[in-house]
């Protein structure tokens, strides 16, 4: 049997092979298109509560990890500030300290990814960071509004405690032998509470001062990848711009 005749009793099986390893392959690349753009036609809805899921769908599937990623980082900082309610005696400046250096953790990651990202010139990605954006000055501004009224109370305390070292002054005067020896230790345990607290009052002053600026830092940024999506993603973009408005997603 020559070379002929085994093609020609063989053509079936090599046809029908060829036939299922092109199959195989269409196969395959049909499913990595999916994997890299997982719904890239959907487009995030402002009307539903998981706007955050929805831009994570949205997102080529090789990047919906890292944006998961630095969503959980912000949520960490909203945890920790919960952690550390508003009370005198739980916002700590060290736990105020931690917040600040997670937020700048958090403005560094969202800066680089920016610069990353804009240059890519991809819609879902700067919308993803437009949000993150969004995300972070929100916390930032619980965290600043927390040490405000730490402050207040802390104020407030200051002024209760010189009110007491006023009369106890007065007491004091007109006072003689044991009594004149307990005022004076009252006087002097209320005068070492009045200085710390006057010091925590002034750090209070310091990090809020502190974190208006960084509130202040962080809206504009947000409102600049605002209008920079609106103005290079043309029709997209713009339509964007104008469900945020009416959803007022943005922050003024």
């Amino acid at each position: 049997m020559n070379i002929s005749d085994l093609f020609n009793k063989y053509i079936i099986y090599i046809l029908a092979l060829v036939i299922l390893i092109v199959f195989i392959a269409i196969i395959k690349h049909i499913i990595n298109l999916k994997r890299k753009h997982r719904v890239t036609n959907h487009t995030p809805n402002f009307e539903e509560k998981n706007y955050q899921d929805n831009i994570i769908q949205a997102l080529p599937y090789n990047d919906q990890l890292d944006y998961s990623n630095l969503y959980n980082k912000l949520k960490s900082i909203n945890n920790t500030i919960d952690h550390y309610n508003n009370t005198i005696k739980n916002q700590k400046t060290d736990a105020i300290d931690s917040i600040k250096s997670k937020v700048i953790d958090s403005q560094l990651y969202i800066d680089n990814y920016w610069k990353t990202q804009k240059q890519k010139k991809d819609f879902y990605h700067c919308i993803g960071l437009h949000f993150a954006s969004f995300t972070l000055a929100n916390s930032i501004k619980r965290e600043q509004e927390n040490i405000r009224d730490a402050f207040v109370k802390t104020k407030v305390e200051c002024d209760r405690l010189s009110n007491e070292i006023e009369r106890l002054n007065i007491l004091i005067e007109k006072a003689h032998g044991p009594y004149r020896y307990n005022l004076m230790q009252q006087h002097k345990e209320l005068c070492s509470q009045h200085k710390n607290l006057c010091e925590l009052k002034g750090i209070f002053a310091s990090r809020n001062t502190q974190y208006l600026n960084m509130v202040k830092a962080q809206n504009i940024k947000t409102k600049n990848y605002r209008n920079y999506i609106i103005n290079h993603f043309g029709r997209k973009g713009r339509q964007w711009g104008e469900k945020l408005k009416k959803r007022k997603l943005d922050q003024r």
